[in-house]
């Protein structure tokens, strides 16, 4: 669909974590700061497959719908 509507594709895709984007007081996600982030985390540290992080953010969601139904 981003490919549709602008011509072009991302050259990078990443999942972050909850609660790592940055964001203003009002709520407004801080792209500049953001942008700056991700170019000094992937110059300093390799990012890890996005399988992992995948896998990472499903078992979270399993664990807290578990904890929500009682399961747990």
């Amino acid at each position: 669909m981003i490919v549709d509507l602008l011509g072009t594709s991302a050259d990078d895709v990443v999942l972050a974590p909850p609660q790592t984007v940055l964001k203003t007081s009002s709520g407004k996600v801080r792209r500049a700061a953001c942008r700056e982030r991700y170019e000094q985390a992937t110059s300093v540290r390799p990012q890890r497959a996005v399988w992992w992080q995948i896998t990472r953010l499903a078992w979270r969601e399993c664990r807290r719908a578990c904890v929500r139904h009682g399961a747990v």
